[in-house]
Order: structure tokens, then C-alpha cells, then sequence
């Protein structure tokens, strides 16, 4: 999925995903770079 095409950034679509399907498992592939950001994505739930 590209979230940037859908008007929402990659953490809402991820926190939407697990409203609207608890227990489906989220795995993202990223090019960010920042470890902040990286990390901050993590704490959302996804797995890796």
C-alpha cells in the first residue's frame, strides 16, 4: 500500500489497519533512514 497516495501518512494507515482488523499482523518496508522515526513506527505494533 502507498499511503502517501491515499492522503494519509504510514502511522494512521497502520493504527486504522489494526481498528478495523484486530490481530492482522502488520509488516511495513520502509526507506527512512531516521532511527527516531523508525522506532516511533515499531511502537506502533507492526512487526518488523
Amino acid at each position: 500500500m502507498n499511503s502517501y497516495r491515499s492522503g494519509i501518512n504510514g502511522v494512521e494507515a497502520i493504527q486504522n489497519f489494526e481498528i478495523r482488523c484486530p490481530g492482522v499482523k502488520v509488516l511495513i518496508q520502509s526507506k527512512h533512514e531516521d532511527k527516531a522515526y523508525v522506532t516511533y513506527v515499531l511502537k506502533t505494533g507492526v512487526f518488523g
